[in-house]
């Protein structure tokens, strides 16, 4: 027995598919409409068909026919000749059934082309939204074919502009084998718009960068200023150029764009400025020049020059447009500053004001007295020193002369006879002033040079050792001793008996002033300093070695835990440590033996510590997207930290463990978010993380707890923390979800006790619940109601208002939350509605004045979903289902079905399981029908026979209110 072939399975499966989803057994055609072009799968139900039959549209023979029982054909429809309702014929071998005007052509539409405008070069990208678009369709923008065309969808295509020919609105054409569709006025070319040039000013040198701003700009662009072509232009984007103003004529100019060759131009205003002087800083100066000065303006030229009275200045510097700075030449009286730059002048008039310099003042010379033979350091001391000033002493220049600023001079004495002298500085300018008689000058001693040595005590005349020294031009009595005696050579060792000078012996500093004038000897009791740059004192480290570094004030012998280094002012040494406590100990001694001791004390923890203990910790599940941990004692290691990490969102916060070891940490964290809990140590080592699923759960936030309700409905309204794709009901009724919130409007109450049970189930089938007891009073004055509270932007309701019999004065409404009335009325059976345009959240609200002047309110939530969001539930369910049937997983695909379709789907699947991954193959994407509050369907492309079918696939909202496919 042969095998049934699978093609014959699978189109089986689409015939049952098919009447599941709501086609009658009653002879008919679905769908009734499709486009004139042809190519729409359709389906024919009647009796008696046998397997020859052949179906003809509007008298042209279908294709892709196929009989799949006495009751049952499906085929595709061919092309059209004109739109509108048009017969079926299905010929069999011995009869012809007749369906009239059964099925409707239509025409492809075009409703928006989205940007509605742009440039007349061509070159906007637009996207078109219409009907029953395909591959192969023509598009032109009066009569001009666009360029790049992609069939997105039967409902968008996208392409690029042509050229327009004139400014203005056109018409967009789309021409597909027997269809034209025109859209009258659907796109309009726009001329490019200049709207700003930032700056609007510059200077009259050019060099000025400039970004202009507008619309409908094209990279084909060239700009003029004044006639002028601009400098580096360059497109940016189709609202910004840039570019840099050539030079030009002081005072406002035509700025003119031209794209596209000259078929687009915008003009604009720019204004040349000629360069300005704010202030020259200091305003005066010496008459002999090199004042340094700031010269403060706008739009200075790099190349500026400045000129002081018609003189130029030196060290000129343009900082930027705003600032120059420069060294004023010599000068007199009041002046005209000038700064020239390429094209234009700038004057300040009076610009700086020269003043005749001070003389200098000397106030003291130190020392006061030298030998005759000069070369002593002197510092001269006083005020107004100027550069290049001179000084003497009795006539004769000083030498090696620095004037080191306004108040001091150094330089050497000249050689000069015995005698008393006058100091006199002299500035540039030729003003001087003099301290009389300030510097006396001895006669230098003859013989014997300074420093010579002799030996004292040893009649054989030769320096040996263990002789006293001493200075021989002092025992001559050539000179007596001052502070400036050099003692380098008056050595003896002290303390050595071996007659040897040796490297640390204790020296003897002996000089003889018309005698023997013996010093005590030099010893050292003081210990060095031993400086511990690292470790730090009571550190804690994860390794099991350290560098121990340090610093001495002397050379000292150093050890470190009795490790000698040697005689050393600084050291870096490397010691292997335990784990737990370590004392470090460093000693140094120095060439007298003083010791001096250090310690560190450090610990080591290179341990990880043990992981968080999961039972000693509590967690909140997350409402309004926040979880709680709470660790108890012992939780954790004490002054540790605690890192949380959601893998999630990929984010981590961290809390720190008291004493006991206890914390608590609040976040974000959504149910169904894996949070990784690792513990890292005051050492810094880390501990391996444990893992914690957070859960799904649900909170009703009005009415609360206990609370009592006017009348018997109420709005109930509450927050959750679970995954995409889950579902919110509340005693067992399908609430709106929207976000991570849920409401359900006009909720109806029994008089008296009710239990408010919300049920949250997340998209792997987890549950949650939350109850709220709340008391009816049975008194209801006031009701608004909504026809579609939950529906697709954009979203118009109907709404009605109930009274109670109640006699009105006023009603008012506030469709959006703003507070503001939006209608008015005294007729409780007024008609009122609203279309809300954009996605959100609209809290409605009317206000009631009755006869007796009471006030009465009655509130709804209106929830405008995003579409495009909406679209991305559905084709993820699509999806997961699809992916399930390739891999043969039925059990995972039926989690995507409505529970009341289960029933039907399960055995037909399971049925077909071995078979599935190639089924699968076959099918496309979805492509959106509509989409309803509680509905969405969904057309399927698939080919049948070559031919290119469509089914139709529905979606809606399941007993625990997530979206799940209704049938196919």
């Amino acid at each position: 027995m042969n095998p049934v072939p699978l093609r014959v399975l699978y189109r089986l499966l689409l015939a049952i598919l098919v009447s599941v989803a709501g086609v009658q057994a009653t002879a008919g055609v679905q769908p009734s409409s499709g486009p004139l072009y042809g190519g729409t799968a359709i389906t024919i139900t009647g009796s008696n068909f046998d397997v020859s039959a052949d179906v003809y549209v509007d008298g042209n023979q279908a294709t892709g026919i196929v009989v799949v029982d006495a009751t049952t054909i499906t085929a595709v429809t061919p092309e059209g000749f004109t739109a509108g309702p048009v017969d079926i014929d299905v010929q069999t071998t011995s009869d012809t059934f007749s369906f009239p005007g059964a099925f409707t052509y239509v025409t492809p539409t075009i409703t928006s082309v989205n940007p509605p405008q742009g440039s007349i070069v061509g070159g906007t990208n637009v996207t078109i939204s219409g009907t029953l678009f395909t591959a192969g369709m023509q598009l032109s923008f009066d009569g001009n074919p666009a360029s790049n065309l992609s069939v997105v969808d039967s409902n968008t295509m996208t392409a690029t502009t042509p050229a327009g020919f004139v400014e203005g609105p056109v018409s967009v054409d789309i021409d597909y084998l027997s269809t034209f569709t025109s859209l009258a006025n659907g796109f309009t070319y726009l001329q490019p718009r200049i709207d700003a040039i930032t700056p609007s000013s510059g200077s009259v040198d050019g060099g000025t960068p400039v970004t202009i701003t507008g619309a409908y700009f094209d990279s084909d662009v060239s700009i003029d200023f004044d006639g002028t072509s601009a400098i580096a232009v360059t497109f940016v984007d189709s609202n910004t150029i840039t570019a840099v103003t050539p030079p030009g004529a002081s005072g406002p100019v035509s700025v003119d764009l031209t794209i596209g060759g000259g078929s687009g131009y915008a003009s604009g205003t720019f204004t040349y400025l000629d360069p300005t002087i704010a202030s020259v800083v200091p305003a005066s100066g010496a008459e002999s020049g090199g004042t340094p000065v700031t010269i403060t303006g706008t739009l200075f030229d790099p190349s500026a020059t400045v000129e002081f009275g018609g003189i130029g200045a030196t060290n000129v510097t343009v900082v930027d447009s705003n600032t120059i700075t420069a060294e004023t030449p010599a000068g007199a009286g009041v002046v005209d500053v000038t700064v020239t730059t390429v094209n234009s002048q700038a004057v300040l008039s009076p610009g700086f004001t020269y003043i005749a310099a001070p003389p200098p003042q000397v106030s003291s010379v130190t020392p006061q007295s030298g030998d005759s033979n000069g070369g002593l350091p002197i510092t001269i001391t006083g005020t107004d020193f100027q550069n290049n000033a001179s000084a003497r002493l009795g006539g004769t220049p000083i030498g090696n002369l620095v004037v080191v600023d306004s108040t001091t001079i150094t330089g050497d004495t000249p050689a000069l006879s015995a005698g008393t002298y006058s100091l006199t500085v002299t500035n540039p300018d030729g003003q001087s002033s003099t301290l009389v008689n300030v510097f006396t000058v001895t006669q230098a001693p003859q013989g014997l040079p300074a420093g010579d040595l002799a030996p004292r005590g040893n009649p054989d005349g030769q320096l040996n050792v263990g002789d006293l020294l001493v200075l021989e031009r002092l025992v001559l009595g050539l000179e007596a001793p001052n502070s400036y005696d050099q003692l380098v050579g008056d050595i003896a060792p002290l303390n050595n008996p071996d007659g040897q000078l040796d490297a640390g012996d204790v020296v003897l500093l002996q000089r003889a002033v018309m005698g023997d004038i013996t010093l005590p000897a030099v010893f050292d009791s003081i210990p060095p300093q031993i400086s511990i740059l690292a470790p730090t004192e009571g550190s804690t480290i994860t390794r099991t070695s350290v560098a121990v570094i340090g610093v001495l004030d002397e050379p000292a012998n150093v050890s470190v835990n009795g490790s000698n280094l040697g005689t050393v002012t600084s050291f870096n040494t490397t010691v292997i440590l335990q784990q737990g406590a370590n004392t470090l100990t460093i000693t140094a001694t120095d060439a007298f033996g003083n010791l001096a001791t250090a310690v560190v004390n450090v610990t080591v923890d290179s341990r990880a510590p043990v992981p968080t203990n999961i039972s000693k910790v509590t967690v909140t599940e997350p409402v309004s997207g926040q979880v709680s941990f709470t660790g108890s004692t012992g939780a954790a290691e004490p002054g540790a930290t605690i890192r949380f990490t959601n893998t999630t969102t990929s984010t981590t916060v961290t809390a720190v463990a008291d004493a006991s070891g206890a914390f608590t940490r609040q976040f974000s964290a959504a149910g169904g978010d894996i949070i990784q809990v690792a513990i890292v140590d005051t050492a810094g080592n880390t501990s391996e993380s444990v893992a914690y699923t957070v859960g799904a759960q649900v909170q009703i936030v009005t009415p609360t707890q206990n609370a009592t309700v006017e009348g018997t409905r109420t709005h109930v309204s509450g927050v959750f923390s679970s995954g995409p794709g889950s579902g919110v009901t509340v005693n067992g009724a399908q609430a709106c979800v929207f976000g991570n919130a849920f409401f359900i409007n006009e909720f109806p109450l029994q008089a008296g006790s009710n239990t408010l049970t919300a049920t949250l189930t997340d998209s792997t089938g987890a549950t949650d619940q939350h109850a709220v007891p709340v008391t009816s009073n049975g008194n209801l004055v006031l009701t608004l109601d909504a026809d579609d509270d939950c529906g697709v932007a954009p979203l118009t309701v109907n709404f009605a208002l109930g009274t109670a019999g109640i006699n009105v004065r006023r009603i008012d409404i506030n469709f959006d939350g703003d507070g503001a009335p939006d209608f008015s009325t005294t007729d409780v059976s007024a008609a009122i509605s609203t279309t809300y345009a954009t996605p959100g959240v609209y809290p409605a609200t009317a206000w009631m004045l009755d006869d007796q002047g009471l006030e009465h309110e009655a509130h709804l939530n209106i929830v405008a979903r995003d579409e495009t969001a909406q679209d991305d539930i559905f084709q993820q369910i699509w999806g997961n289902f699809s992916t399930a049937l390739a891999a043969g997983d039925t059990t995972t695909a039926l989690q995507s079905i409505n529970t009341q379709s289960r029933g039907f789907y399960s055995p037909v699947l399971q049925a077909l399981a071995a078979n599935l991954p190639e089924i699968a193959g076959d099918l496309s994407g979805i492509e959106k029908i509509q989409i309803d509050e509680n509905f969405a369907e969904y057309a399927l492309l698939t080919v049948v026979n070559g031919q290119v079918s469509t089914f139709i696939v529905r979606f809606a909202r399941d007993t625990d209110g997530i979206w799940r496919i209704v049938s196919m």
